[in-house]
């Protein structure tokens, strides 16, 4: 923490290692990527138990959900309601991503405007502000200055 603001570590899913538990446990921000279905939902529940038996701080957890569909049977209300840590992120599925990826592009570089990368931008700005607002426009920018050279 003193040489870097982020660092991140993809421990999987298995909490079976000691420095797995070391990393949660010393980390500032914890957030646990899942998606929406009953099996991740079920485990995500099974690892609050896990934490608190064996003392791990679960205040500093935060969850992304990831390859939300749009038809989904559970709604966002009922998630929050089943997840037991704040949910700062929901990243769409979008058939978009796949195509990409099977053509060995970046989803968030190729196709910048699509929901998926509107979703991560929010998500990241979640965790640190990192991305500018969407830019003003011309004359939105030269209100915005005159109004607060007026205050």
């Amino acid at each position: 923490s003193n040489y870097y603001d982020v660092i991140v570590i993809d421990v999987g899913p298995s909490l079976r290692e000691d420095s797995t538990i070391t990393a949660i446990d010393n980390s500032s921000k914890v957030l646990i990527v899942g998606t929406s279905n009953i099996p991740t939902l079920r485990n995500i529940l099974v690892c609050k138990d896990t934490f608190e038996n064996i003392g791990v701080n679960t205040g500093n957890l935060r969850m992304v959900l990831n390859k939300i569909q749009k038809s989904h049977n559970l709604n966002m209300q009922s998630l929050s309601e089943i997840i037991p840590y704040p949910v700062i992120g929901k990243i769409p599925e979008d058939p978009i991503v796949d195509n990409l990826v099977n053509e060995g592009k970046l989803p968030f570089i190729d196709a910048r405007k699509s929901a998926f990368s509107e979703a991560i931008v929010q998500t990241v700005n979640a965790i640190i502000p990192v991305y500018p607002k969407k830019k003003q426009g011309f004359l939105a920018r030269i209100f915005g200055r005159l109004l607060r050279k007026g205050a």
